[in-house]
């Protein structure tokens, strides 16, 4: 699964030089090390399969299922809320006393 992420791919190939001197390396430094990444990655990998199946079986209630969406929503409406009093700040601070804008505004595309 990991030899097709081209993120994990980049990863190591940044990560290893800085650690190892690679034309130095012999063939059974290079079996140890390929063992603890595979020991690495398979811990995760079981780490995750199991979170997975301890949430299936906690969300399978239509209940939890209906709190976890009114969770998920309230936190999505407090987010927009937050970007919406951020941009109206900016753009209150922009304008002066007589309603003019000061300077040039900002383009629209940021949010921030």
């Amino acid at each position: 699964m990991t030899l097709g992420n081209p993120e994990a791919i980049l990863f190591h190939l940044g990560f290893l030089p800085t650690f190892f001197d690679l034309p130095r390396l012999w063939a059974l430094d290079a079996v140890a090390i390929i063992a603890i990444f595979v020991a690495m990655l398979g811990t995760a990998f079981a780490l995750y399969a199991l979170a997975t199946s301890r949430a299936g079986a906690v969300f399978d209630s239509p209940a939890r299922m209906r709190r976890l969406d009114c969770a998920s929503g309230s936190l999505l409406i407090g987010a927009g809320g937050v970007v919406l009093l951020k941009r109206a700040l900016r753009d209150r601070s922009r304008w002066g006393r007589r309603g003019a804008p000061q300077g040039q505004p900002a383009s629209g595309g940021d949010i921030f």
